[in-house]
């Protein structure tokens, strides 16, 4: 776990692709066509709003993760993955705390997420890392298949904390 690095890539770049890739097929698979709402690479590549992460084992990227802000006072957590071998390493929390500090840096009081029913270990980090379940925002609608999360990023001591 310690040679792996957060930094800001970008979306297109060749590395990420295949955890992009892994990532739309497990929504694809666990998820209904109406509940999916990721943004594909081109669209995490063009939106300024759009801050990303890779989790880096030398080359090799291990996860992935953006943040979208708003300029609403809140940002929302997008594409966050681990690849399947690395998964149970600390990755995710550490993809997830890069994306609050960007939060924060932006100003966002409250940061957002939505992510599927079916996903037990990423809700599982969310709720540790003090996200706290609430309804739909912003676009998206109730789905069964669907849970909306925030945390406060106002009331907490550091990200991720």
């Amino acid at each position: 776990m310690a040679a792996v690095t957060v930094v800001r890539m970008h979306p297109d770049d060749a590395h990420v692709a295949p955890v992009i890739a892994a990532h739309v097929r497990l929504m694809d698979a666990t998820s209904p066509p109406d509940a999916c709402h990721r943004l594909d690479p081109d669209e995490l590549a063009r939106d300024p709003a759009i801050t990303f992460f890779a989790a880096r084992d030398g080359d090799r990227v291990v996860g992935i993760g953006a943040h979208a802000g708003t300029g609403d006072g809140w940002g929302e957590v997008k594409s966050m993955h681990v690849v399947a071998d690395r998964r149970g390493e600390g990755i995710g929390h550490r993809l997830l705390a890069a994306i609050e500090q960007v939060a924060h840096e932006r100003g966002d009081a409250v940061v957002r997420l939505e992510t599927g029913t079916h996903l037990a270990a990423a809700i599982s980090l969310y709720e540790r890392a003090g996200y706290r379940r609430r309804g739909p925002f912003g676009d998206y609608a109730a789905h069964p298949a669907t849970l909306f999360m925030e945390k406060d990023l106002a009331g907490s001591t550091s990200p991720s904390s």
